[in-house]
């Protein structure tokens, strides 16, 4: 083999291992960027909920205020008596 040939194969071999290391780069850079969106989902999702529960509560205290009961709230709001029992405990 003649040193063009020499050096362009070892060109080529360092240009294919920079290749190997930066699609490496890329993939722990896409890993790290999806479990930072995922971690901010799993953040909103918490914060939707809690505001959604503390919503319910409220419902379910005014309707308990009237003097409804677990019965009554459900059939009325259409949700189960274990769901609206969870609310009122929570009240």
């Amino acid at each position: 083999m003649n040193q063009d040939h020499i050096r362009d194969a070892a060109a080529a071999a360092r240009s294919a291992e920079q290749a190997i290391e930066a699609a490496s780069r890329r993939r722990d850079w896409a890993v790290k960027a999806a479990q930072a969106l995922i971690d901010n989902a799993t953040a909103a999702e918490r914060a939707e909920q809690d505001t959604a529960r503390s919503a319910l509560a409220a419902s379910i205290r005014r309707l308990l205020a009237e003097e409804l009961n677990i019965g009554e709230i459900a059939a009325l709001c259409r949700i189960s008596t274990a769901r609206v029992r969870v609310a009122a405990a929570g009240t």
